[in-house]
């Protein structure tokens, strides 16, 4: 809320110390790590993925305890 209201600028170390980023990389290095990063989803299940981003979005706005229910299918 203090970002959207305030409009403060900030650099990556702060967006990462908010946990708006995962990681920094220098600018030389950033598409190599995009690359490494693709290969790894790219890699990966298929079906595991969209599962997870169906959850993701079934309770994105739910209370903690709807959702941990949700995954654990303990509705």
């Amino acid at each position: 809320m203090e970002l959207l209201l305030t409009g403060c600028w900030f650099d990556a170390d702060e967006a990462h110390r908010w946990g708006l980023v995962n990681e920094i990389v220098p600018g030389a290095d950033l598409m190599t790590r995009a690359w490494d990063l693709a290969q790894v989803l790219a890699s990966g299940p298929p079906l595991v993925y969209a599962a997870t981003k169906d959850i993701v979005r079934d309770v994105e706005d739910a209370k903690f305890q709807d959702a941990m229910n949700r995954i654990t299918k303990r509705q």
